[in-house]
């Protein structure tokens, strides 16, 4: 076989095009990318630069509260912050026979691996790195004079590694799993097992759950049962199982479970060891100092306070939001970007938690709305607000008054306990459900939270007065179909207080004569009724820029489109008809051209759109300034100031658009306004910087991670 050459000039041509192709495309992918790769190879992307015979404090745009930033001192507020806010939101939700508080010098047994690694924050942004300095329950506990089963503790400790949680917090992969990897009992030794004696006065369970960016408690490739993350694990039963039997042959005296966890665990599964568990506590996740609050609420330090922020329901997968809890994909769809493919139908409407659960409640009970077979008590476990303490609390004197602007409500709380204690005192009303209501499509909760407030420190037998008031504007609602605004319709409204969602709408219940169905768990004293007429005209206007408030996304709704290969209209659920409108799976939903073409906005601008003419206040972009207006003209000026609007019309469109959607840990610079760009953290539990830019100074500071919401 005869060689063959390619001439020199088609090889140089031939490398060269790679190269090119090479670089345009790198470039495209950088430019896009450029606040991911820059914070990961830790670019400073902007310098200021001060005059020298400039004054220092001119430079600084948002000044500390302590002065010189000293890390010694924010590290101290930081722990106090944490203490305090894990402390007023641990909810105790049972205590049998005042199994709790424990008592100093208790021996005391900790279970589970997640005793060794409680769950202090969530995942993606809600991460941040805090156990190389923050404090387990072992020595949260000793320092309030518990004694731990140092055996069982060590025994844990030697499995870290082999029995760590498989989905690593601060990991971005949508392919993770979610595993629990429980150690397994047959694993417990003699010698182990042979400590529970000797530290019985407690066992403590910790179960222990984690979640949020990317790793959204997903139902694929976990360890639980029917690959519900929120479910227990074999492992998991198995340890409760064995630890119940030690309780029923005399080894523990009490068992008491904590559970670790930014979301409601199915309960449904624990009600096997319900009656052999003493007390629980949930307590979240307690950021990077929280754990000594917990420790401080086990044994009395600290009088659990809080309140539960959802419905906790024996099986979670009931709620009408679950039914369409999926990701799906536009078929027919001629765009690329996956994000603008992705959809979800959110058919439940307002019926989100404990509006959902409350509202066919009492449809249930009042036979209205087709509400189908439903029950409450066998649905839901705690409902929202539920939180006990060491002490009890009686409410008396309830009042409702109209006042200028609102209703002034007022209730006695009278501590009937033995110990001080503190109670999130719960305020609700309800709105009426009309015919107007059901002929236009709104949909109106039976029970809602309006005003509510954590008292102090309440001593046994002392009575404080409660008293908050709920703006007028709150009985409003939003007529999306009809109105279009806000209005206030007439009919009987309610206000209560209460210990939970639930007990507020019994109050209310038996205020309306209806006690009888609900076996007389309602106190009709506790909810005060208002008869008020039709009001379509006061709340029309928004409150600051007394503007029309009117719709502005009715293309949100995907009925706003005709698709082709749609055979229905979406339904959303109304207690209307409650049975008749409950939610589906939609697994296609076709997209057309006008879909495409909401969806498919990059960087050009289609100037006949009517959304992007002057009627809507959107800038001009691209235009000279007379004024000569950069960013730092405005630095400290008021938002009604007309040069903002110049400022804006000088910017392009696409400045515009990184700026709102490339803001990866940055505000990326805009050259038209002399805009540097700065680095920005997100994230829920504090400050998530992570690299060392403007550290602050003091020995080995780390940002801190706050207790969940």
């Amino acid at each position: 076989m005869k060689k063959r050459f390619i001439p020199l000039q088609i090889a140089v041509t031939a490398f060269n095009a790679v190269v090119a192709t090479t670089f345009l495309v790198g470039n495209t992918i950088l430019n896009l990318n450029s606040a991911a790769v820059n914070m990961a190879l830790q670019i400073e992307t902007y310098k200021m630069v001060q005059n020298e015979d400039e004054d220092p404090e001119a430079s600084i745009r948002f000044k500390s509260d302590y002065g010189e930033v000293d890390g010694e001192i924010l590290q101290d507020e930081d722990r106090y912050i944490c203490e305090e806010v894990e402390g007023e939101g641990i909810a105790l939700l049972w205590n049998e026979n005042q199994a709790l508080p424990l008592v100093e010098g208790d021996n005391v047994s900790l279970f589970s691996m997640s005793s060794q690694e409680i769950v202090e924050t969530g995942s993606g942004s809600g991460y941040i790195s805090t156990r190389s300095y923050s404090s387990n329950l072992k020595y949260a506990l000793t320092d309030d004079g518990i004694n731990i089963n140092m055996t069982l503790w060590n025994f844990y400790s030697a499995r870290r590694n082999q029995y760590r949680r498989t989905t690593r917090e601060g990991a971005c992969t949508e392919n993770q799993t979610l595993s629990v990897n429980e150690c397994p009992w047959s694993q417990y030794d003699s010698n182990t097992k042979s400590s529970f004696a000797q530290f019985g006065d407690a066992a403590i369970i910790v179960l222990s759950r984690t979640g949020g960016e990317y790793s959204d408690l997903k139902n694929h490739g976990v360890d639980t049962h029917g690959s519900n993350y929120l479910n227990l694990s074999n492992n998991e039963v198995t340890m409760f199982e064995n630890v119940v039997a030690l309780k029923k042959s005399g080894t523990f005296s009490k068992i008491v479970l904590l559970i670790n966890s930014g979301n409601p665990i199915q309960m449904g599964e624990l009600e096997e060891f319900r009656e052999d568990i003493d007390a629980c506590m949930y307590v979240g996740q307690p950021g990077t100092y929280g754990t000594k609050a917990i420790a401080d609420c086990l044994v009395g330090i600290k009088n659990p306070s809080g309140s539960l922020t959802d419905t906790w329901c024996y099986d979670n997968t009931v709620a009408p939001a679950c039914f369409n809890d999926m990701d799906y994909t536009y078929s027919n769809t001629k765009l690329t970007n996956r994000f603008q493919t992705r959809y979800m139908v959110y058919q439940e409407g307002i019926y989100v938690g404990y509006r959902y659960f409350e509202t066919r409640y009492e449809d249930y009970i009042l036979n209205q709305g087709n509400p189908g077979e439903f029950d409450y008590d066998s649905t839901v476990d705690f409902p929202f607000g539920h939180g006990l303490s060491y002490t009890t609390f009686e409410y008396s004197n309830f009042a409702a008054r109209k006042v200028t602007g609102g209703y002034e409500l007022t209730v006695n709380v009278k501590n009937t306990g033995t110990v001080k204690g503190k109670k999130a005192v719960q305020f609700y009303m309800q709105k009426p459900y009309t015919n107007y209501d059901k002929v236009n499509g709104l949909e109106k909760s039976s029970i809602e939270l309006c005003a509510y407030a954590k008292t102090g420190y309440i001593k046994p037998g002392e009575t404080i007065e409660v008293k908050k008031t709920v703006e007028e504007k709150q009985l409003r609602t939003y007529d999306f179909v009809n109105k279009e605004t806000y209005i206030a319709e007439g009919g009987d409204y309610y206000f209560a207080v209460g210990t939970d969602a639930h007990n507020a709408l019994n109050n209310v219940l038996a205020a309306k004569g209806k006690n009888s169905l609900i076996d007389n768990e309602g106190n009709q004293n506790l909810a005060k009724k208002f008869t008020l007429a039709n009001n379509f005209a006061d709340f029309t206007k928004d409150d600051v820029s007394n503007k029309q408030i009117e719709n502005h996304l009715n293309d949100g709704d995907l009925n706003y489109y005709e698709q082709t290969a749609k055979d229905e209209p979406y339904v959303y659920l109304s207690r209307n008809d409650w049975t008749g409108t409950f939610p589906t799976t939609y697994t296609r939903v076709s997209s057309n051209t006008e879909m495409d073409k909401d969806l498919g906005y990059d960087f050009a601008i289609d100037e006949d759109d009517e959304r992007f003419s002057d009627k809507d206040g959107l800038p001009k972009y691209e235009q000279d300034s007379p004024n000569h207006i950069v960013a730092a003209t405005l630095i400290g000026q008021d938002l009604n100031n007309p040069y903002w609007d110049e400022l804006l019309d000088q910017m392009t469109w696409v400045e515009q658009a990184y700026i709102c959607a490339n803001a990866y840990h940055n505000i990326p610079s805009a050259q038209s306004i002399n805009f540097p760009g700065s680095n920005q953290e997100n994230g829920p539990v504090g400050i998530t910087q992570r690299s060392d830019f403007a550290r602050p100074s003091g020995p080995d500071y780390q940002y801190v991670a706050y207790p969940n919401a």
